[in-house]
This record gives C-alpha cells, structure tokens and sequence, in this order.
C-alpha cells in the first residue's frame, strides 16, 4: 500500500514538474519576448527624441532667420506686385507711344502730301504770278497819264486840245497806249483811276496770296522738318523706353526668381516645423499609461497627464491666437522641448517598472524551471524506489521543489504576478497578456512536491538504515 501511494504521489509530481518546466519555458520565452519588443520601442522612442531635439535646435538656430525671411519675403511680394503694375502701365505707355508715332507719321505723310499739293499749286500760279506783277509794272507807264485825266478831269488842266472831255480823251488816247503796253482797259470804262485803283488793289491782292502761299508752303516746310525731328526723337524715346522695359522685365524675372528662391527656404523651414508638431503628437500618442491589466492600477501615467493635461505644439500671441506665418502655424520650440523632456522621465518609469515586472517573472520562471527539475528527480527517485532500492525516495529533491515552487509563489504574491502590466508581442503585431499558466504551474509543483515529501516520508522503509541515509 505504501508503495502504490509513493507511486501516485510520483506520478502526479512527475506530472506537475513536466507541466511546470515547459510552462517555465513558456514563461522565460514571454520574458525575452517583452524584453526584445521594450528594448527596441525604447531605442526607437529614444531615436525619435533624439531625431526631435535635433529638429528643435535646428529649428530654433534659424527660427529668427525664418521670421526675418518671411517678413522680407512678403516686402518682396508688395514690390513684387508694384513691379508688375509698373511694367504693366510701361507695356501700355509704350503701347500708346507706338500708336501716337504711328499717328505722327501718318500725321507726317499727310503733311507730306498736302505740301506736295501746296507747291504743285504754287508751282501752277507761278507763272500767272510772274504774269500779274509784270502787268502790275505795266500800270507804271501810265501812271502820267492817269495824273493828267484826274487834272483835266477835276479843272486843274483847261483843256486837252482836240478833246473836250476827259473821257474823250481816255478813250482815243489813254485807251490805246495802254493796249499797246499790254494793258487791256475794258472799252466800257468810264472812270478810269478807279479802274486802275481796282486793277492795282486786285492785283496786289493776287500778289499777296500768291505769297502768302509761298510763305505758308515754306512754314509748312519747317512744320514738317520739326516734324520728322519729333518723330526721330518718338523713335528714340519708344526705343529707350523698350529697353527700359526689357529691363524691368528682366529684373522682374530676376526678382520672380529670388521669390521663388526664398519660398523655396521658407518652405523647407515650414516643412521641419510640420514634421516636429507631427512627431510631437505622435509621441503623445504612444506614450500612453502604463497599467496593470486586471486591477487597471496605473504604474506610470500618460505623457499628456504629465504634462499638466494639456499641450499645443504652436505658439501664440497675447490673445491666445496662433501665430501664423504664410498660412502656417508657427511651433512654439519651448513647449516641444518641454515635452522632450517629460518624455525622457516618462522613458525612465516605463523602463523602471518594466524591468521590475520582468526581473520578477523571470525569477518566477527560473524558480519554476528549477523547481520542476527537482520535482522531475524526486518523482523518478520515488518510483525507482519502490522496485530497486528502499532507501531512495526522493524526499530530498521533493523538498527542493516544494521550496523553489513556495518562494516563487511568494515572489510572484509580492509583485502581482496574476495582474501584469507587459503583454507579450504576437507574430501578427497585436500584443496579448499572459502569466496565468505559470501561476498555475507553480502551484500544482508547490501542492503535488509537498504532498510527496509528507508521502515519502510517511512511506519510508527504515529497518536497518538510518534516516538519512539514501535519501535523495
């Protein structure tokens, strides 16, 4: 009867211990598990840090460069715009100087013409002009005898001889000679120093005109050598004015350029102060509390709870505004640093309460490992026993087993090893908390070693051996 008992007993430590040592193998595998995955988000969280206080003093040694380039920037964009209008309304002065030329040389092409017109006309009166001053000269002759026809005529002169009035003599006389001079007096005259008055003021006025197209036709002239020197000088102004436009232009192209050069830094600037709000809250994100899975006790609290409850990466102004620049929301580098900062702390207790965790279970595991080994022996010791040699019952390893089983469990009591705060990282990326299997374990190895120690030694054939001896 006593041999059955033993044998049961080793059986169910045999067991226990079997269960125990894979389950500590298990459990030793999470522990590497966790440690692996912590180390390397640790060192990724640490690279980020670092990647994101590199950004703030890169950030920060050109941040009043930055505010410098926009405020520059902008002024180029007001003298940008001026520049264009200028050149616009340029474009349109010239556009008006091309049109007002155009206008001038048809100005001057009439002008041309109209002058031609003029000299063909005084060209075809200058015969007839030469003509009127000649019979003009003609009148000269006859000057004495009008003097004589006003005298008789008037009483001064007695009589003409032969002639009784001084028509008469006019007429016979006077008449005649000034057809033989050329000079043709209508025979219907009957007052002749009137007729040569109107004969001489007609012809003088005919003279006049005639010279005073002569004069017209010479100023004209001289309108249009002022003309074609205007228009030498519209030609050389629009030309000047062409290659002051050509140069504005280019400098406007140029100025495009710098533009395009100082939005381009600006950009890049912009684009750092993005990247380091989006990393600042993508470490809010991720460093979450650390808490105890079943109980929910919070280990380490969360970054933002760490930091007062609140955080917003961009600066503002006194009225509590963002401050804004080109659209972009300016990040407040004092705060980003802060939350650097907090997040090296927050580092510290995560790592901290993680390798408690995990020293403890590892030495759960190693207890539970080696406590299986003992409890393995004790249970082939306990059966061999039974069927080869008496005094071999393996109490000793049993109470090796129960030891190492009981200061697991305590370990295990003392830092919660039912509530843990570290799951483990499954092959398809999602985490899942375990523990509760070694738990177990340790307390079948400590329940099923300690009923076969009392057992072995309860059953333990003393006749003739002492009872220590053979005890293993």
């Amino acid at each position: 009867m006593r041999k059955i008992v033993r044998i049961i007993c080793s059986i169910l430590l045999i067991a226990a211990s079997l269960f125990g040592f894979f389950s500590a193998a298990v459990g030793i595998r999470d522990v590497l598990n966790i440690r692996d995955y912590m180390n390397s988000d640790g060192l990724e969280a640490e690279e980020g840090l670092t990647l994101s206080r590199d950004g703030i003093a890169e950030l920060r040694e050109y941040e009043q460069e930055y505010i410098d380039g926009v405020a520059e920037y902008e002024a180029g964009l007001i003298e940008y715009a001026e520049g264009e209008k200028a050149l616009a309304e340029g474009a349109q002065q010239l556009a008006d100087g091309e049109a007002e030329l155009a206008a001038g040389y048809e100005e001057y092409a009439a002008g041309e013409q109209e002058l031609a017109e003029g000299q063909a006309l005084i060209d075809s009166y200058t015969e007839e002009y030469n003509e009127g001053k000649a019979t003009l000269e003609k009148i000269d002759p006859i000057i004495p005898y009008l003097e004589k026809y006003i005298a008789f005529r008037d009483g001064m002169v007695a009589d003409i001889a032969g002639f009784e009035t001084a028509q008469a003599w006019f007429t016979a006389v006077v008449r005649p000679v000034a057809i033989n001079l050329g000079l043709e007096i209508p025979a219907d005259v009957t007052d002749f120093p009137q007729w040569v008055n109107d004969y001489i003021a007609d012809g003088k006025a005919q003279l006049k005109e005639y010279e005073e197209g002569l004069a017209a036709l010479e100023e004209g002239r001289q309108e249009l050598a002022d003309g074609a020197v205007q228009l030498q000088q519209g030609e050389a102004e629009l030309a000047a004015g062409y290659a002051e436009y050509n140069d504005g232009k280019a400098q406007l192209a140029e100025g495009a350029e710098q533009l395009a050069e100082g939005d381009a830094q600006l950009a890049e600037y912009e684009a750092g102060e993005r990247e380091l709000a989006d990393a600042m809250y993508m470490i809010l994100d991720a460093f979450t509390e650390m808490a105890r899975e079943k109980s929910g006790e919070v280990l380490v609290p969360g970054l933002l709870e760490m930091l007062g409850g609140e955080f917003d990466p961009y600066q503002h102004d006194e009225n509590g505004s963002i401050v804004m620049y080109r659209g972009n929301r300016h990040v407040d580098l004092d705060e980003c640093e802060r939350l650097c900062n907090v997040s090296d702390e927050y580092l510290k207790l995560t790592t901290s309460e993680t390798e408690k965790e995990l020293y403890s279970r590892a030495a759960e595991d190693l207890l539970l490992m080696i406590g299986s080994i003992f409890g393995l022996l004790a249970g082939i010791w306990g059966i061999a026993g039974c069927f080869r040699d008496r005094k071999t019952n393996g109490s000793k390893s049993g109470l090796g087993a129960s030891v190492c089983a009981v200061i697991g469990i305590i370990i295990g009591t003392i830092f919660k090893f039912t509530d843990n705060s570290c799951p483990i990282l499954l092959q398809n990326g999602n985490y899942e908390y375990r523990g509760d299997t070694q738990v177990v374990a340790l307390v079948l190895l400590a329940i099923t070693s300690i009923v076969f120690f009392v057992a072995a030694r309860m059953t333990n054939d003393r006749k003739g051996v002492k009872e220590t001896d053979g005890q293993i």
